[in-house]
């Protein structure tokens, strides 16, 4: 997705984040969609992060840390669409001796997540 506003949005600071809420307002206009909520934009941001792991721009662990950090965002407790990119990264972290496995197994899930959501 791209747009003026997407690009300033990823321009901004840390200083400048107070901006960031009615810039995305302005950027989902921009791109003809609804406002969205945090479910359906960490769904979103997993669906493009799976496309970076499956292209290797990123590898099972970064993109798995990263879908992560996306659901930690979402702040619902029952928000569990990311379980199996959490699990995994939490598993590679406490079981190094599987790192095959576990890398496998989140590609596998970024497969399905890019099949679900699009490209």
């Amino acid at each position: 997705m791209d747009s003026r506003t997407l690009r300033i949005l990823a321009g901004l600071t840390h200083d400048e984040a107070t901006d960031a809420t009615n810039l995305f307002k302005q950027a989902l206009e921009e791109l003809g969609m609804s406002e969205i909520t945090r479910s359906d934009a960490a769904r979103i941001c997993a669906s493009a992060i799976s496309r970076q792991i499956i292209s290797g721009d990123l590898s099972p662990q970064e993109g798995a840390n990263k879908i992560w950090d996306a659901s930690i965002r979402v702040n619902d407790p029952g928000f569990h669409d990311l379980d199996p990119f959490i699990y995994a990264a939490s598993e590679l972290q406490s079981r190094p001796q599987d790192r095959e496995f576990f890398n496998r197994e989140i590609v596998k899930e970024a497969e399905s997540w890019v099949g679900k959501w699009g490209t």
